[in-house]
């Protein structure tokens, strides 16, 4: 015949002796959860500003129009009588 050795009264005893068992740290866990979070939106400012200069420099033409001096006023002065 089989017995059980392990039975719910020997696992509580087990458990009494051993004390406590050890705690979850809830706070580290989110602390780290928090800080993926920060990384994460790091990054994915820099792509957005990695993305929007490219498309910055693309959009401005590669040539710049070459400006025209002001053409001279043709009205001339008459000098003083």
């Amino acid at each position: 015949m089989f017995y059980n050795v392990f039975n719910k009264s020997t696992q509580l005893a087990a458990h009494e002796r051993n004390g406590k068992l050890a705690k979850v740290n809830y706070q580290y866990e989110k602390r780290q959860k928090e800080i993926q979070k920060k990384k994460k939106k790091e990054e994915k400012l820099k792509r957005k500003e990695i993305k929007k200069n490219s498309q910055q420099t693309e959009e401005t033409p590669t040539e710049t129009p070459v400006q025209t001096p002001a053409q001279p006023s043709e009205k001339k002065e008459t000098p003083p009588a």
